[in-house]
């Protein structure tokens, strides 16, 4: 039997699947410290059986998330685009949930991006990008058949002398070449004469979920004969696919005069304006419709808490649906955030801009004969979270940034896209060239139980 040595004047030894199993039990920063000590226990926590089986058993100890992420507000100056002005989006964290512990984050003003582990507190700063743009949307992906992690990147350069949105992947810390193109064909979508006017990527984060990272497209793509909204880019094959939408998708579009909408329709102030259409015609979507990872399936939010011609007695806000096979397309309907709207928590969830579901809790659906959890978490861009009860149809805000950073952002805080927050994950996969100072995150802890009811 295999055994290590676990002091150097060799007074006993231990075999290696007990040692293994003792360090699954350990936190991910006295794992970062471990490795440092000697070459077995670095190898072992490096390999990828170990960080499989690690993140496994720290799932099953934990099935409901009790830490979040969050990124303090910078209140500096920066130069972006040739003009002075206040970096407040930077840091930036990118995405709702971490990709196997890791988090994306990005400093706009910097056109950089760097690679977080929020457990260990390792940080990798990302090759620049030699180019700047209009509009970018990045997200990170993990390619489960070679053990690599991709950032993949959509920009809109802000050169006229480029036509089109451009696709850019960079292998974290195993890509000579930096950024480059994807290995796959080309995406026509993202050439075609539409994409070419104004972008195709909404200006919401991408979704990984299923090896897949997922972009939602603007609403001019659902205007014509075959509608498209949800683009899909494979971490392996590095190709592109489309995803049918749900059925309420192109019903929930509004199309109108946009003289119109600004003078009548408070619809408009949480819409995304699209392609201009003959006839003075602007396409307007619910910004609330999202893309959402929840128990590793594709799940799209959608938005209904501003309909025109709404009953007064309404209480569905939000409802979420689930992508059953990217062969047939087929979406359910999986859960309900129902609040009446003379609630007063009700207005917590009405006024952000966004509102983007992280985790179902409450419960583990495999011990409960496959029964929908009871709770979901949420994050809006009021940068706040809070558990939603189904049962008892309440709202719990469990964790919010303090009322210093609050102050600095925006009043109008609503059209803010930013989450500011993300689920934390207790990850021990560590990067060659990573630095261990922290990086931009900042922990909160929330207890459900302990949360207020709002």
């Amino acid at each position: 039997m295999k055994t290590v040595e676990t002091t150097s004047s060799g007074l006993f030894s231990l075999p290696i699947d007990l040692v293994e199993e003792i360090l699954m039990w350990l936190p991910s920063r006295s794992l970062a410290r471990l490795r440092c000590t000697c070459r077995s226990w670095n190898e072992l926590i490096s390999s990828g059986g170990f960080v499989d089986r690690y993140l496994q058993n720290a799932a099953a100890r934990h099935s409901a998330p009790a830490k979040l992420v969050l990124t303090p507000l910078s209140k500096r100056r920066a130069r972006s685009f040739h003009a002075p002005m206040c970096c407040r989006d930077c840091p930036r964290i990118i995405g709702a949930r971490p990709c196997r512990g890791l988090v994306l984050f990005c400093r706009p003003c910097a056109l950089t991006y760097s690679v977080c582990n929020p457990s260990t507190g390792g940080v990798l700063h990302l090759p620049p990008c030699h180019s700047e743009w209009y509009m970018s949307s990045a997200g990170i992906g993990f390619d489960s058949a070679t053990g690599k992690y991709k950032v993949v990147q959509l920009v809109d350069p802000s050169s006229p002398k480029v036509v089109g949105t451009q696709c850019r992947v960079l292998t974290v810390g195993d890509d000579p070449l930096g950024w480059r193109e994807p290995l796959g064909e080309a995406c026509t979508i993202l050439q075609e004469d539409h994409a070419k006017e104004g972008g195709c990527i909404a200006d919401v984060d991408p979704v990984f979920a299923n090896g897949r990272l997922h972009w939602t497209l603007t609403p001019k793509f659902l205007v014509g004969d075959t509608p498209q909204g949800i683009l899909a880019f494979s971490i392996g094959d590095e190709s592109f696919v489309t995803v049918p939408l749900p059925p309420f998708a192109s019903a929930d579009l509004d199309v109108c005069s946009s003289s119109v909408c600004v003078a009548t329709n408070v619809y408009l102030e949480h819409v995304r304006p699209s392609k201009l259409l003959p006839k003075n015609k602007e396409i307007f979507a619910p910004a609330g419709t999202v893309l959402a990872e929840l128990d590793g399936c594709l799940c799209m939010v959608r938005d209904l808490r501003h309909r025109r011609n709404m009953d007064l007695n309404e209480t569905t806000m939000f409802e979420i649906w689930k992508l059953g096979t990217y062969e047939t397309g087929e979406w359910s309907l999986d859960y309900r955030i129902d609040l009446p709207r003379g609630y007063r928590a009700a207005e917590r969830l009405v006024t952000p801009w966004l509102v983007m579901p992280l985790a179902y809790v409450g419960g583990d659906p495999a011990s409960t004969g496959g029964q929908r959890r009871k709770a979901v978490l949420l994050a809006t861009t009021a940068h706040e979270a809070h558990v939603y009860d189904l049962e008892a149809a309440v709202l719990h805000r469990v964790a919010s940034m303090s009322d210093d950073e609050s102050r600095s952002c925006d009043a109008a805080f609503y059209l803010d896209n930013s989450l500011r927050l993300t689920l934390y994950q207790e990850s021990p996969v560590q990067m060659d060239g990573m630095e261990h100072d922290g990086g931009d995150a900042k922990l909160i802890g929330y207890s459900i139980l302990n949360s207020e009811q709002n």
